[in-house]
């Protein structure tokens, strides 16, 4: 019996044993579950365990937190039912070909329920003997990163906007010197002969409408030269109304009978901009000559002023953060619209969508040069089939225009005094001269700037006035001018160029200190220049 007993005791001890075993493996088991359960609901990442068919079997907090579902209404719905709401999954659902693959599957994908990018991962988890178990869902939204690449894309796409721009300004400021120069000689011969035939009543009509096809040779250059901010700006006090107003007879014509034009002034009864009149008026023309190409069938062109704030996104795309007012001038058709895609391009050099010969592809690249080069931003709003509106930003004036005065030649008062005319392209050099030899001055010419020098120092004495061109061989016209300065202070000069070179802003000389005038030269205004200094 005693042994019996023993038996049965030592049974009952290993049962013990066993039960206290059993129940450290249920302690540590429970650990261990509760131990993942805290890492499978510390992954920021929404994580969904599925069955072969996509029903959900498990979920972490983070899929509850962005569902905004606990946990039992999530279990046994299909996932794509609560991150698509759709009744079957999504063509690029990398679980259609996670089950055919049996390997990781990875596929970018946008949840429009909750406006955001995720990559989304999928794994199978294989069974031998029925194949996919399970598939283990991860999302990770990605939806800043792809913010950050579509900014970064952006700006790539503005830089190499801005090299092509600049290319085609150093391509144009090289042509446009020689033009420069070429216009100056026939303008001031054409003033010269103006002289001559004072009574000529028929022969001043065809000098006068030879100047008029050199003030536009020179304002196409002028446009050339705004592509690549090589071109000096001509600035002044500008009221958008009153350009609006001046310029409206010439819309009109320009649009034709079918096409009404609206004009709308802002709130604001007077808005000045600091601007160049001339460009700012090629640029509205542009825009209105675009707008009618776009409206064959007829239309209503609305031009409006107006004072605004250029939005975040605007000023982002131009690398701007000024949160300022502006002058306002938008150009709104009815006509056929751009297409999406070749929005970010109508300003490129030469990009046209109109058939070829009918457009250069330059009319909106100048708008582009002449707004930027004046501080301004451009937006554009266009829809397929809905018509485009364009709208130009402009830095605002506090000052008011000041009242333009007709120049009148015949009015110029002559002159007795010594000037040194130093310039390198003989066609210029002999026009000026003669020009300044006829209203009574006495010239002394240089071709360059170290006979400029050398000439100086031989008349030291007797020269009242340097008319120096900037860009000239062995010495630039700012060199040889210091120079001057060192022999005698205080020696007054004019400069002429095309535009402006880097080296004045090199040697930091403000326009207000540099008497400039731009090439093509207008003896009128360079006549009127030297009476001023001289007086």
């Amino acid at each position: 019996m005693e042994k019996k007993q023993d038996i049965i005791n030592n049974l009952k001890n290993k049962i013990i044993e066993l039960e206290n075993k059993l129940d450290n493996f249920r302690k540590k088991e429970a650990q261990l579950h509760k131990e993942w359960e805290n890492i499978f609901n510390a992954v920021m990442n929404p994580i969904f365990l599925l069955d072969a068919e996509q029903t959900i079997i498990s979920v972490n907090k983070a899929t509850c937190d962005i569902t905004g579902i606990s946990q039992e209404g999530l279990i046994g719905k299909k996932c794509y039912e609560i991150m698509h709401g759709n009744e079957f999954p999504p063509e690029e659902c990398p679980v259609r070909k996670l089950k055919e693959t049996k390997t990781l599957e990875i596929s970018e994908m946008e949840i429009e329920m909750f406006g955001r990018i995720f990559l989304v991962s999928c794994t199978p988890v294989l069974n031998k003997d029925v194949g996919i178990e399970k598939i283990i869902h991860i999302s990770t939204d990605i939806t800043e990163k792809k913010k950050i690449e579509a900014e970064k894309a952006e700006i790539e796409k503005n830089l190499i906007q801005a090299q092509k721009m600049d290319a085609i300004g150093q391509l144009a400021a090289g042509v446009a010197h020689d033009f420069n120069n070429i216009l100056t000689a026939i303008i001031a011969y054409s003033h010269f002969l103006k002289l001559k035939m004072k009574n000529n009543v028929n022969l001043i009509s065809y000098v006068d409408n030879i100047l008029n096809s050199s003030e536009k040779a020179a304002n196409i250059i002028r446009n050339l030269l705004t592509l690549g901010k090589k071109q000096a700006l001509s600035l002044r006090v500008v009221s958008i109304n009153g350009l609006l107003q001046n310029i409206e007879s010439i819309l009109r014509k320009i649009l034709g009978e079918n096409i009404e034009l609206k004009i709308k002034k802002g709130k604001k009864e007077e808005i000045f901009v600091q601007a160049d009149y001339a460009l700012l008026e090629q640029a509205l023309l542009n825009l209105v000559i675009n707008a009618r190409d776009a409206m064959p069938d007829g239309g209503t062109l609305t031009i409006s002023s107006d004072i605004a704030k250029p939005h975040k996104d605007l000023l982002k795309k131009y690398g701007e953060y000024k949160d300022q007012y502006m002058g306002v001038i938008s150009v709104t058709d009815t006509g056929v619209g751009i297409e999406k895609e070749y929005q970010d391009r109508i300003f490129e050099p030469f990009f046209t969508t109109k058939e070829t010969g009918k457009s250069s592809g330059l009319g909106l690249a100048m708008v582009y040069g002449i707004v930027k080069h004046h501080g301004g931003f451009i937006e554009v709003d266009s829809e397929k089939g809905k018509g485009t509106g364009i709208k130009i930003y402009l830095p605002l004036s506090d000052k008011k225009p000041e009242r333009l005065k007709t120049e009148d030649y015949l009015s110029i008062k002559k002159g007795k005094e010594t000037i040194l005319l130093a310039e390198d392209d003989s066609d210029v050099r002999s026009s000026i001269g003669s020009i300044l030899e006829e209203y009574g001055y006495k010239v002394i010419e240089a071709v360059d700037g170290e006979e400029m020098v050398k000439k100086f120092m031989d008349n030291k004495d007797n020269i009242h006035l340097l008319i120096i061109d900037l860009i000239m061989p062995k010495k630039s016209g700012k060199e040889a001018y210091d120079e001057i300065l060192k022999i005698r202070q205080g020696i007054k000069a004019i400069f002429i160029s095309g535009y402006k070179p880097e080296i004045i802003m090199k040697k930091s000389i403000s326009d207000e200190n540099l008497n400039f005038i731009l090439k093509p030269v207008s003896p009128i205004i360079l006549l009127k220049k030297i009476r001023q200094m001289l007086d």
